[in-house]
């Protein structure tokens, strides 16, 4: 009868197992996914860009993990493992150490979902990240131009071409090419901005200089700058009619952005549209 008993619980306490296990798997696949492994993705894309989840988002990210098993979609449940093989590698590191790398992962994972925004676990992620770090780039009144201090810097773009070309009938060798964009912004929103490009073309040489004055007003990782006035000079040592200084009237740039951390040095990440760079945070 002690045999039986026995019998009777292990077979239950079994039952119960894969009762439980059976709920917990929510799309069947190779692996299977189950409510355990988005729960890990969860706890991890909160870790990494700094935010905590309401109720929607989890709801909205568990969905589009289970459409990517269900539709098998490969490359996306691949990069789903690869991210939970990411989680339990970084369970071994020091706090120390995650504190160190969780502004570098928040960076990469920003810039890479603002490649394709409109993938569902993207646009899921980016909205959480955007309306938690809202705060931190707080709305500004345009009419006092306060400057949030996540901005309040010099920050500066700068692109070199060691390429030189070669006059064929003189043998004289030129200048390399080069730009230089600088954002002077300060803690009561004024900013100076600045532009330096020179361009070499077989020992002709044009250099154009900008410079613009104005204001920055920032509402959640967006950054408009309204510039009331500025100069713009051109020099060419071969074309005279590419010589000139014009005054600038009023222009407005609209940039969305995110701050990173690379190489130990903060970058000014933006994009219009149509440019997409990073500035860096002069020391």
């Amino acid at each position: 009868m002690k045999f039986i008993n026995a019998f009777f619980i292990a077979a239950l306490f079994f039952t119960v197992s894969i009762f439980g296990q059976s709920k917990n798997v929510l799309a069947d696949g190779n692996p299977p996914l189950t409510q355990t492994m988005v729960n890990r993705l969860t706890t991890l894309m909160q870790w990494s860009l700094d935010a905590d989840f309401n109720d929607d988002e989890r709801s909205r990210l568990r969905a589009a993990v289970v459409d990517y098993w269900r539709n098998g979609d490969e490359k996306s449940i691949n990069s789903i493992l690869n991210t939970l093989a990411f989680e339990q590698k970084l369970a071994s590191a020091s706090e120390e150490q995650k504190r160190n790398l969780q502004p570098q992962v928040q960076g990469k994972l920003v810039e890479e979902f603002e490649k394709e925004p409109n993938e569902p676990l993207n646009k899921v992620l980016l909205a959480a990240f955007r309306r938690t770090h809202a705060s931190d780039v707080s709305l500004i009144d345009a009419q006092n131009g306060e400057a949030p201090g996540i901005l309040v810097g010099r920050w500066q773009v700068r692109h070199a071409n060691s390429l030189t070309t070669q006059n064929a009938y003189t043998g004289a060798l030129g200048d390399g090419n080069g730009m230089i964009a600088e954002y002077d912004i300060k803690a009561d929103g004024s900013v100076i901005f600045s532009f330096f490009l020179t361009q070499n073309n077989y020992g002709c040489v044009t250099k154009i200089k900008t410079s613009k004055t104005g204001r920055v007003a920032v509402g959640g990782l967006r950054a408009v700058f309204s510039y009331d006035r500025g100069t713009t000079t051109s020099s060419d040592n071969c074309n005279k009619q590419n010589n000139y200084t014009k005054s600038l009237g009023a222009t407005t740039e609209t940039l969305d952005f995110t701050i990173k951390t690379e190489a130990a040095k903060k970058q000014f990440c933006f994009s219009d549209g149509k440019l997409k760079d990073c500035a860096v945070k002069l020391d």
